[in-house]
């Protein structure tokens, strides 16, 4: 998403200020998601990402098989333009147009980054051991060196670098920082402080804690902040940096990464960034949190854009942080069981709570939601879908359970059908319930609730998870594919397509299917035909669960992603527009209010505001075709306009109804366009002199009209 860029909050206190200015919306109101902290994007690369630096407009970062420098003038879409292999890279650190790089080959390279597109090597120096991470200050670099130590190299002369000492450390020297001629070293197991004056003095800080296991480290004013893989945020106080004190810890899941940014310390966490205000430094406040693609080892902070190294993802995440505020919840509810599933019908939410069953919740004030009955026996309830005074439960090894919802503290259990499998979820359409329970889809004649029938299904090969129905077929997900079902026959089902991508959750509108699994969001056209075509893609965090569609949106429950909120104002390029940290198993929406299910809470948040203007008042649109000319010799222009988006197919036939050519095929949004017909078959044969029929496609509907051809 490209828009203009501006600072960060000053202080602290004024990120607060935005971050309570979101707190608590009243009921029908919305929000901008892209306006909280988010995921902007990222950009994968061919090896896993170690380290970055931040040269304005680019981002340099190392990864095992050589430096990148990406062009982040739009932070949305990063783009590589340049490159230089190396093997197993670790550290980089800037010098003005100069990038310093350390690795566990025990090399230390000056690159010139002057032409950015081609970055080249300006002087290489051996070192006595591998390179972990480097920094530099008033011309020395300094290099964690695992056991080894600190390497220091003197920089006077970029192009001539040479080894001035090298200061050993208790223990592994991972990561280091430098400020006012001291060195800080996160040394495993406590903070190593080197006076670079007195290459002889320095002093060990530790925690009192049981086998600390220090990641990395950072400096701001009198205090170091490292972060520990088991016990969070480790601060000390080194006013006087050769007798650093203990000050105390913030628990954090840490994971790697540290940097300031003016009075905010920036710490990764597992997985994702949290945001720290430093005005009592030795006790940091958390004051926002993004989840990212993958866990951080590292992290750069670039102007209003964070830039998190994601080895197990391969790639570098950006995140922004402009302004510096969360997407806080309107209302929140603790809930008697994991809860993986949630459907609203007002007044009521029905959540499907593993050991606590099918949860009745009052969400009538979305401020203050309350409990209001369960049905205890559907301890293995899974999904739930509401129509009318009835829930349908996919209950996964009790197959499919219906309960009269009428009155909430006398619910009943009314009707039940075994499944072969782990009923997973269902679709409820015109009297049937589409039920996919791991091994296969199921299809239930559910028109007598009390006595729901087993019509028929269909074997899948992989874990079948998502249904949708999608105007008269069914579309299911699997770990394999997504199938595009024929159920006319519900004895008899038939697959009239599918592809080769992962859909765990499955949904449809306007001849689209979204499918969200790992790594995202994927949409694929479904024609006429039932054939599914991949459109497009959208890396997201986290592990695709849940997809509720909104206006103009969609909202992903990702798990430990986070709640993911999507622009689809252009279905066919969805781009994200924000995001909730809450581990979110599902969502769903009723009017103004958006309520996710995360573990053992319910929150209710806004909806996102419309993405798009809204269109003024017209008559409402119809499928229409005409041609110019008409009679034609032998060019035709055929204009077409869809009332909606969807699948379409424009096609040419004889009287006798036998297709001859298909002008145009596929999905497309509503709206006119034209197509041109020559006069020829889909051989490219000329057709003679005659009557053909030009038909139109769409909508669930039929246009023709004839066409006169003269030669």
């Amino acid at each position: 998403m490209s828009r203009s860029r501006k600072p960060w909050p000053a202080t602290p206190a004024a990120a607060l200020g935005l971050l309570l200015a979101l707190a608590g919306p009243a009921r029908g109101d919305c929000i901008d998601y892209a306006e909280t902290l988010h995921r902007l994007g990222g950009v994968g690369l061919p090896a896993p990402v170690r380290d970055a630096a931040w040269l304005p407009p680019y981002a340099v970062t190392v990864h095992d098989a050589g430096l990148a420098v990406i062009d982040l003038a739009d932070p949305g879409t990063p783009v590589q333009i340049g490159a230089l292999p190396r093997d197993m890279p670790r550290g980089i650190a800037l010098i003005g147009s100069l990038a310093v790089v350390v690795g566990l080959d025990s090399l230390l390279q000056v690159v010139d980054l002057t032409l950015p597109a081609t970055p080249a090597v300006l002087a290489t120096l051996p070192l006595p051991g591998p390179g972990l991470d480097v920094e530099i200050e008033d011309g020395l670099a300094c290099v964690a060196s695992d056991t080894l130590g600190v390497i220091v190299v003197d920089l006077g002369d970029p192009a001539a670098p040479a080894l001035l000492a090298t200061l050993p450390t208790p223990y592994h020297a991972r990561d280091l920082a430098l400020q006012d001629g001291y060195a800080y070293v996160a040394d495993t197991h406590g903070l190593v402080v080197l006076d670079l004056g007195d290459f002889g003095a320095s002093a060990t800080g530790i925690t009192g804690r049981p086998d600390p296991y220090m990641l990395c480290v950072a400096v701001h004013g009198d205090y170091a902040y490292l972060l520990d893989e088991t016990f969070g945020l480790q601060v000390f106080d080194v006013s006087r940096p050769l007798d650093p004190v203990y000050a105390g810890a913030v628990s954090t899941s840490g994971s790697g990464g540290l940097a300031v940014q003016g009075d905010l310390l920036l710490a990764g966490s597992g997985p994702g960034l949290e945001f720290y205000a430093l005005d009592t430094p030795a006790a940091p406040t958390c004051v926002g949190r993004v989840n990212s693609a993958g866990v951080s080892v590292d992290l750069c902070a670039a102007g209003p854009v964070v830039l998190l190294a994601l080895p197990d993802q391969h790639s570098l995440d950006l995140i922004d942080a402009d302004p510096l505020v969360e997407a806080s919840p309107i209302g929140t509810l603790t809930l008697p069981g994991w809860c993986v599933h949630v459907a609203v019908s007002p007044p009521r939410a029905y959540l499907s709570c593993r050991w606590a069953g099918l949860v009745l919740v009052d969400v009538s004030r979305p401020e203050k939601p309350l409990l209001a009955g369960a049905v205890p026996a559907l301890g293995h309830a899974h999904q739930t879908a509401i129509e009318g005074n009835l829930a349908y439960v996919a209950a996964e090894d009790d197959g499919l359970q219906i309960v009269d919802i009428t009155e909430p503290d006398a619910t009943i259990v009314i009707g039940s059908a075994p499944t072969p499998g782990s009923a997973q979820s269902l679709a409820l359409d015109g009297g049937r319930a589409y039920v996919v329970d791991g091994d296969g889809l199921r299809i239930l004649d559910v028109s007598a609730p009390a006595a729901p029938l087993l019509l028929g299904g269909l074997e899948v090969d992989g874990y079948a998870t998502g249904v949708a129905v999608a105007d008269g077929r069914v579309l299911v997900g699997t770990g394999n594919a997504l199938l595009v079902v024929d159920v006319d026959d519900p004895a008899a089902p038939i697959v009239l397509g599918q592809t080769s991508a992962w859909a765990r959750a499955v949904a449809w509108r306007d001849g689209l299917a979204y499918t969200s699994s790992s790594p995202g969001l994927q949409v694929f056209a479904v024609d006429l035909d039932g054939a599914p075509a991949f459109v497009d893609s959208l890396p997201l965090p986290g592990y695709g669960n849940h997809i509720a569609l909104g206006d103009g949106c969609a909202y992903l429950s990702n798990h430990s992603g986070g709640l993911q909120v999507v622009d689809l104002a252009d279905p066919t390029h969805p781009r994200l527009l924000g995001s909730s940290t809450a581990y979110a198993s599902a969502a769903d929406i009723e009017a103004d209010i958006l309520w996710v299910a995360a573990v053992n809470r319910l929150y209710s948040y806004p909806i996102q505001c419309e993405v798009t203007a809204a269109p003024e008042a017209t008559s409402p649109p119809r499928l229409s075709l005409w041609a110019q000319p008409n009679p034609c010799n032998p060019t035709a222009t055929l204009g077409y306009r869809l009332p909606t988006p969807g699948p379409m197919r424009l096609s040419v036939h004889d009287v006798r109804g036998r297709r001859l050519r298909t002008l145009a095929e596929g999905w497309q949004p509503g709206g006119e366009r034209t197509a041109t017909w020559d006069g020829r078959d889909a051989r490219g044969r000329a057709l003679p002199s005659g009557v053909y029929l030009a038909r139109l496609e769409a909508a669930g509907r039929v246009e023709s009209l004839r066409v006169v051809l003269l030669r």
